[in-house]
């Protein structure tokens, strides 16, 4: 039988995500590669209330590359691409999906927040036990998304307005900062997770600690910090897929950050270039999100909303945005 290929596109705040995955004869996803590129979209987006017309423009080369990337895979590929917060709160987002679909042959979908939260985790607990209860978190660069339950049945998700880029730009983590930078950004992350975190614990009904809940991180902060963790000079998803890592190193790794210029971040082993910008702002939303869950440590995902997606492609949720031939 040959092989059925699946892909997500991914339009972000800071990123355009491709991922590619292969399904076997007894419909276990296999991941073939993924294509990551920096677009800052939603850059200045608090301030001017618009996406970033020069992230615009990287936002649709990037789709360019990605069907090229597409193309190389044997027969028919079934896609679905969707834009989240940047686009979601654009107030005239009908000319990006217009010029994406263009280039696709279909429009992305616009995920409200709880889809994106609720897909999220279907990707992030896919690979748990049918019966683990899992708390998945994933830090983006307009919003955050927390979702809970076991992989076939999320009990609580939401969306929050918090995402590294707005918080970098905001508290001056894009730059070399201080103790006082890091305080305002982490009590400005506290105002919005606490009640969320709040809520989310009142409804399932269990408290983070001593109850054998896993606590699951994915998005590209946790990723980074995986890498850097590890000094990966090349990325190895294999490597950092499953990594525990403990609050204690969220801690140390902001210390060891604060008096880099962007420069010498992106010289780090794991730090890419772009990611470098929003890194510390990513990682102090997770050590509040730590914070408010009583959590030690987290386990990273390399999946999360891609992963899900195609998931949802697969089973029959989602009809596919676009379909394209490969090679023969």
């Amino acid at each position: 039988m040959m092989n059925k290929f699946y892909s997500a596109i991914d339009y972000g705040s800071n990123t355009a995500l491709l991922l590619v995955v292969r399904a076997t004869d007894d419909g276990e996803l296999i991941e073939e590669s993924e294509v990551c590129r920096i677009t800052r979209l939603a850059s200045n987006q608090h301030d001017t209330g618009t996406l970033n017309p020069e992230g615009v423009n990287k936002a649709l080369a990037a789709t360019d590359e990605f069907l090229a990337h597409l193309k190389k895979y044997p027969g028919k590929i079934y896609g679905v691409a969707a834009a989240t917060s940047a686009v979601r709160e654009e107030g005239e987002k009908g000319r990006f999906m217009s010029s994406c679909a263009s280039i696709l042959g279909g429009e992305p979908l616009v995920l409200s927040g709880k889809e994106e939260a609720e897909t999220t985790f279907l990707g992030a607990s896919s690979d748990q036990s049918r019966e683990c209860f899992s708390v998945v978190v994933d830090i983006g660069g307009g919003s955050s998304e927390i979702g809970a339950g076991t992989p076939s049945n999320c009990v609580a998700a939401e969306s929050l307005q918090l995402g590294c880029v707005s918080i970098s730009q905001k508290y001056g983590l894009d730059k070399p900062y201080t103790q006082k930078d890091l305080e305002s950004a982490a009590k400005a992350a506290e105002q919005i997770v606490k009640p969320v975190a709040d809520r989310i614990k009142k409804s399932i009904g269990h408290e983070f600690s001593g109850n054998g809940l896993s606590l699951i991180v994915s998005g590209g902060t946790a990723t980074t910090l995986g890498a850097y963790h590890l000094g990966l000079e090349q990325y190895d998803t294999k490597k950092v897929h499953s990594l525990e890592i403990s609050a204690d190193v969220v801690d140390r790794t902001l210390k060891q950050l604060c008096s880099l210029s962007i420069t010498e971040r992106e010289a780090c082993a794991g730090v890419s270039e772009g990611r470098a910008l929003v890194f510390p702002a990513g990682l102090v939303i997770l050590r509040e999100f730590l914070r408010q869950f009583g959590s030690s440590s987290f386990r990273i995902s390399t999946r999360g909303l891609r992963f899900g997606l195609v998931r949802k492609l697969q089973i029959g949720q989602l009809e596919p945005t676009f379909m394209l031939e490969g090679r023969l």
